[in-house]
């Protein structure tokens, strides 16, 4: 798909159009077309794929709009200060090692799909640091609560890819309705338990506010974390040089230059755009901060 809109992008230039079905979609490559958009405190409401996600997620964080969005933004922004993080190393580190034990076990030199297995360690920590809660993902991956996220997960990915899945009308005519109904009940069972263990601590919002929060949180910290460490890792496996610099840098200090999204293809904002080069991060090269939208930008940027 990325390839197909490289291609258009090079016949088409930065802004052009496609339909897919009978929806129409403007696509752009150049910070000078996504600044005003994105950068605007009114044009704040996301795009009708997300619509779907309101099942699981409810108006939320990620899918209000509005003031109810300003509202839970205003609400959530203070617990992802950098000092509050500091806070959770801890976990992060006890589940990283985790992580490490269980890839040192299939490192045989054979391919492996490391999707899964990140994913379990990115739902670890998000679950122990946000909920409070201990899910063991890592060591007990066919639990019920595992299982629901990873289907629940895969039927909305999949009904927001495939539009005519996407229609209630027709999604609640096939056998994936009862599937998903019954991960989404029991996921929010358990995060309606959470919030009545925790209730004195979590006045300001109502009960349906707080699940759809810790809800948003659980899916995106976990899912879009896994996404793009998995496609990090998978650029640095076909480039040694790239992997030894890796190294000796962890042997000084760790850094952040690596994690960044490699998939920009537009000459005139990178050079050589098509180069997986991590040090373009350090070197000054990123002149606009909105070329670089891995996190979107704006108003409406990740928390």
């Amino acid at each position: 798909f990325l390839n197909l809109l490289h291609k258009l992008s090079q016949k088409y230039g930065d802004i052009y159009l496609v339909h897919l079905f009978s929806t129409p979609y403007v696509v752009l490559s150049h910070p000078k077309y996504i600044e005003p958009i994105v950068s605007s405190s009114e044009i704040i409401t996301k795009g009708r794929s997300y619509e779907v996600l309101k099942i699981w997620l409810g108006q939320g964080l990620l899918t209000a709009t509005g003031q109810r969005w300003r509202t839970h933004r205003k609400f959530l922004t203070p617990a992802f200060h950098f000092n509050i993080l500091q806070n959770f190393f801890p976990i992060f580190c006890k589940n990283g090692r985790i992580l490490n034990e269980k890839l040192d076990a299939l490192a045989d030199g054979k391919p492996i799909n490391l999707f899964p297995i990140i994913a379990l360690a990115a739902l670890d920590n998000v679950t122990e640091a946000i909920m409070g809660v201990s899910v063991n993902a890592q060591k007990k991956s066919d639990s019920e609560y595992v299982k629901s996220i990873e289907i629940l997960s895969k039927i909305l990915a999949l009904r927001m890819q495939v539009p005519i899945i996407g229609d209630d009308v027709i999604f609640n005519l096939l056998p994936h309705k009862k599937t998903q109904d019954k991960a989404l009940h029991f996921l929010q069972a358990q995060t309606n338990n959470v919030i009545e263990a925790r209730k004195q601590d979590l006045k300001k919002m109502n009960m349906n506010s707080l699940g759809g929060s810790n809800d948003i949180v659980t899916f995106q910290g976990h899912d879009t974390t896994t996404s793009g460490i998995v496609y990090s890792l998978f650029c640095i496996s076909k480039y040694p040089d790239i992997q030894d610099k890796i190294y000796e840098e962890q042997k000084i200090i760790f850094v952040d230059d690596i994690q960044r999204d490699p998939t920009y293809a537009n000459p005139a904002v990178f050079e050589d755009p098509l180069e997986f080069r991590p040090e373009r991060f350090e070197s000054g090269e990123i002149k606009n901060p909105f070329s670089y939208l891995v996190f979107s930008a704006g108003p409406r940027n990740c928390i």
